[in-house]
């Protein structure tokens, strides 16, 4: 024998249809496939007492769709290949592009660092220390007036006084005026 029945015979046994002899001797002879065929013939006729009919599909159009869906996808797909054609570059360009920026960026602060080194400023104006130059100090004219006259040349004190703004000055007199105030009081 072949064996088992295949599943066109069973269609063929639950429509009602013939089938070959040696097939029907050993759907007799073999349980399985009797089994099989009975369970399959219960389940036909449950789906035969539902009372809706299946609405067969218009398979020209179900194909044309299907053909439209492929015809997109391969469209779609050579539309990517041409957008990904610069991909390797990319990268490159990126890294390039941030190797230069940090070399700028770097050369750039030095330069501006080193302008600043060789403005012409003594460094003794730009870093003094906190005990030459003291807000407190009260100016004795009596003590070492040369020892003053030499920080208050090195502060350019008189060339800011001379261009202060007339808000800036009124802001100044009156803060002068407080401190007079306050040491005079003591």
């Amino acid at each position: 024998m072949f064996g088992h029945l295949k599943a066109p015979d069973f269609i063929n046994l639950i429509e009602g249809m013939v089938i070959p002899s040696k097939r029907r001797a050993h759907l007799d002879a073999c349980s399985r496939c009797f089994a099989t065929w009975k369970s399959m013939e219960a389940a036909h006729e449950d789906f035969a007492r539902i009372k809706t009919d299946i609405v067969e599909p218009e398979w020209a159009e179900f194909r044309s769709s299907v053909r439209d869906a492929l015809l997109s996808r391969s469209a779609q797909r050579a539309s990517i290949v041409r957008r990904w054609t610069g991909w390797p570059v990319r990268p490159v360009m990126a890294w390039t592009m941030s190797v230069v920026m940090v070399f700028g960026i770097t050369a750039g602060a030095l330069l501006w660092h080193q302008q600043a080194d060789n403005s012409g400023m003594p460094v003794e104006s730009i870093q003094r220390p906190a005990a030459e130059v003291s807000p407190d100090a009260v100016i004795d004219p009596v003590v070492n007036i040369d020892a003053e006259m030499n920080v208050w040349s090195q502060t350019s004190v008189f060339e800011e006084l001379s261009e202060l703004r007339t808000t800036e000055e009124e802001s100044l007199r009156s803060l002068l005026m407080e401190a007079d105030s306050g040491v005079s009081e003591r």
